[in-house]
């Protein structure tokens, strides 16, 4: 084992070169699980301190994984490596060199890591904390020591002691860390339930379940036997007890089991479709409107509480219901099996009426919901516009329909709920045809009573399952598509690890762009698009080229495609034929995101939202947040250039103040400019505007104007002639 001499120092082989993250991610990767052991790792390309961010970004989307940059203070230090693995976190620089570690997992005290030799090693957590801090660590430790010296503070105590103090010495300000590695939403759902370790917790559920059902059964018949032949003793009794006393354990453990497997699911589900709702192309919604989105966010709900608690549900009910035959085909036997086979059957029959019913309703239901709230939002336009002897002509046979098919719905709900109850009506009579044709003994009996009641329990879990099933099926339907957008990516992760773009104004490599012989920043070769439900190509055989400093102003008639050239050249569509490339690189050989983030779109007024949140937020959201001083000052300067002062100051928070619907209410024009201002801030590439400056009035127009022409070195203005 290589392990430190101290724990103020790394082994040399446990700390990676800069040259060699790569390899260090490709290995993080293979030794989690993600990828096979025989997979070979990329190539490794000149990196250098300012393209390292980039660099583990494009390996991670190469090894088909998702890079995330975390910073801790030293107080949080415990936290960071407790909750990273796998990450590759930054080291301080020797002699001006970056230098890492891979941190596979950790746990209460040790940390494992992977040394250059692609051996898993243990280390104390804190020796690597101690190194990730030694430069500013170590000077204050030398008056920290002498100070508990005197003090006279105990040994167990000291260390402590000693972390208090540096956490506050060293400052919330001064941070360090590096990069967590995870799967994308969009991965193997395979992969994603063994990372979060369902199988395990499954099994935990199932065998901790199926103990509970077997000690239970055992204390029925044990208290069953001795009351039905009259045989009590303190031993029989204290031996009851402790078998309902040992099923508590196995209950609570079943609890919890449940609990995380809820808890994991329910995680993946969320992130999965908040993924396929980012991925979904715009005209697969476009014909919908926010009363359809709300139905979806309610299917979406259902999906994932109703799911989970169902399909559980429903499992172990089978399980109780097996169980439920076995105990009484041992007991009396006879009929009983046979009449639990039937009411199993027709809960079955009954479940697949339910189901029926209340597909139909769920579809009025989510017609019923799209009406409301559209009529909510236009509710102004109807008070103006429509004649009131007319609002409710299209409302009431709706809510007629709703209202006949709810009571069909409650019906065979009911029919449903009954089912179980009938049970005991249909198993106790089979119980005293058994004890009038047969001469059972105490035991038999015992075990007859306990099953009847433990079929009794099985089909009502079931039922309830067997209505959370149905209830799953409706609303799946709404959330599908975005469950299966997530898989969705505009290009081959291995492609990219070939693409080196140049410089951009947001800083990622060193090439200069204006050098002899430098590829177009943006170029289109015979590009056409047509939208599905057309016939006619909007765009066809177009062909633009786009160099650095260009600034194009491009006008035509309204539905002449502007909006759609805008939207294909920010990489928001697809082209149906032809080849965009972005500085030489065709799009299917670029990361979205990198594309996304030089070509920066700033849509027509009524495709683009400001969120409920601060001003910073709304203006930031293209930079990392939480933000830091200098992204802050920059945005108020700019809010400043364009004629949003006056805004900023009349706000209380300024800008930590909410905006949106939910806070301060901008007006049309100052909607415009903070569209404008959240582009600027991203330091695209090209900029390009469409339609921005109808809501403004001459004097902010022009300062605006002024401000993007500054500061967009590569800009397209469309408008009207």
């Amino acid at each position: 084992m290589l392990l430190p001499k101290t724990r103020d120092s790394l082994a040399d082989a446990l700390i990676w070169p800069m040259q060699r993250t790569q390899e260090a991610l490709h290995c993080l990767a293979q030794h989690r699980g993600w990828l096979p052991k025989d997979a070979s790792a990329p190539s490794q390309p000149d990196v250098t301190e300012s393209t390292i961010e980039q660099h583990v970004d494009r390996t991670a989307r190469w090894l088909g994984l998702e890079a995330e940059a975390v910073r801790a203070t030293y107080g949080e230090a415990n936290q960071l490596l407790h909750d990273a693995g796998p990450a590759l976190l930054r080291l301080p620089n020797a002699g001006g060199t970056p230098r890492f570690v891979a941190l596979l997992r950790s746990d209460w005290r040790w940390v494992y890591l992977i040394d250059i030799e692609h051996v898993v090693q243990r280390v104390e957590r804190q020796t690597v904390i101690n190194v990730m801090w030694r430069d500013l660590a170590d000077p204050q430790r030398t008056r920290i020591k002498p100070l508990l010296i005197a003090a006279k503070v105990g040994a167990s105590q000291r260390a402590r002691t000693e972390h208090a103090l540096l956490s506050e010495m060293i400052g919330p300000g001064v941070q360090r860390g590096g990069w967590l590695l995870r799967l994308p939403p969009g991965s193997s759902l395979r992969l994603q339930m063994l990372e979060a370790r369902l199988p395990h917790q499954l099994s935990l559920l199932t065998l901790s379940y199926i103990a509970q059902l077997l000690l239970t059964v055992l204390a029925w018949w044990l208290i069953g036997r001795d009351a039905l032949s009259g045989d009590f003793t303190w031993v029989r009794i204290w031996a009851w007890a402790l078998v309902l006393l040992t099923t508590l354990p196995f209950l609570l453990l079943s609890s919890y089991a449940q609990r995380q497997v809820t808890l994991r699911i329910g995680e993946i589900f969320k992130v999965r479709l908040l993924q396929g709702a980012l991925n979904l192309k715009p005209e697969a919604v476009r014909h919908q409107g926010t009363g359809a989105f709300l139905g979806r966010v309610l299917a979406a709900d259902v999906v994932e509480q109703v799911t989970l608690v169902g399909s559980l549900i429903t499992i172990l009910s089978v399980l109780q219901l097996a169980l439920a035959a076995l105990i009484l085909s041992l007991g009396t036997g006879g009929s009983l099996p046979a009449l639990l086979l039937g009411m199993s059957a027709l809960l079955i029959l009954l479940s697949l009426r339910y189901g029926r019913s209340n597909e139909a309703y769920s579809e009025v239901h989510r017609a019923m919901t799209n009406d409301l709230v559209e009529r909510m939002v236009g509710h102004r336009t109807r008070l103006a516009q429509d004649d009131p002897t007319h609002w409710h002509d299209e409302e009431d046979p709706l809510l007629e329909r709703y209202v006949r098919l709810q009571t069909r719905v409650d019906q065979d709900e009911g029919h449903l709920s009954i089912l179980p109850r009938s049970w005991i009506v249909v198993g106790l009579a089979g119980f005293v045809y058994s004890l009038a044709t047969q001469q059972p003994d105490a035991r038999q009996l015992a075990i007859t009573l306990g099953g009847i009641l433990l079929a009794l329990s099985a089909l009502t879990n079931m039922t309830t399952g067997m209505q959370s099933v149905f209830d799953v099926r409706n609303a799946w339907r709404e959330v599908k598509d975005l469950f299966a957008a997530a898989t969705q990516t505009n290009a081959d992760p291995r492609l990219q690890t070939e693409v080196e773009l140049p410089i951009s104004r947001n800083g990622c490599d060193n090439l200069d762009v204006r050098e002899a012989g430098a590829p177009s920043l943006l170029h289109a070769d015979a590009v056409s698009f047509c939208y599905d439900d057309r016939t006619q190509p909007v765009l066809q055989d177009l062909n633009l080229r786009i160099d650095v400093g260009e600034q194009i102003l491009l006008t035509g008639p309204s539905g002449g495609g502007k909006s759609t050239l805008a939207a294909l050249l920010a990489g928001l569509r697809t082209p149906n034929s032809g080849r965009l490339s972005l500085w030489g690189h065709e799009e299917n050989t670029v990361a979205v995101d990198d594309w996304r983030r030089r070509v920066v779109l700033v849509p027509q007024f009524h495709e683009n939202y400001i969120l409920t949140g601060t001003l910073a937020f709304n203006l930031l959201m293209g930079r990392d947040w939480p933000p830091i001083n200098a992204d802050l000052l920059e945005a108020e300067h700019i809010c400043r250039e364009i004629g949003l002062g006056d805004l900023i100051d009349r706000m209380p928070a300024g800008l930590e103040q909410m905006v949106g619907e939910s806070g301060w209410r901008l007006s049309h024009g100052e909607r415009s400019r903070v569209f404008v201002a959240r582009a600027l801030l991203q330091n695209p590439d090209l900029l390009i505007l469409d339609e921005s400056f109808g809501a403004l009035d001459a004097a902010n127009l022009q300062a605006t104007l002024a401000s993007v022409r500054r500061r967009a070195e590569t800009l397209m203005v469309i408008a009207h002639p």
